[in-house]
């Protein structure tokens, strides 16, 4: 599913900015693709990506965590949770 116009905003690729393992991510779709891996260089080339397609790209091909496969639901709950939490006052 696409989300376009008014919805873009539910997209793990609109720009929100996430934590994930004390690092600020600039989307979830970043943030996510660099817990794939325990790799510290290929999350930092993941969350550098230019563009939240370019982080996808790099996460299919990265070292993946030996969890990952259990892992994988509870991390993008908690990313998601993240960008819709209301802000503190």
């Amino acid at each position: 599913m696409e989300f376009r116009d008014e919805l873009r905003f539910l997209s793990n690729f609109s720009p929100a900015i996430v934590m994930f393992d004390g690092v600020e991510y600039p989307t979830v779709e970043h943030a996510y693709q660099a817990a794939k891996t325990n790799d510290p260089a290929e999350r930092k080339r993941i969350r550098l990506a230019k563009t939240p397609g370019d982080a996808k790209r790099l996460g299919r091909n990265v070292h993946l965590s030996a969890t990952w496969g259990i892992r994988k639901m509870l991390v993008m709950r908690e990313l998601l949770v993240q960008k819709f939490a209301a802000p503190e006052m």
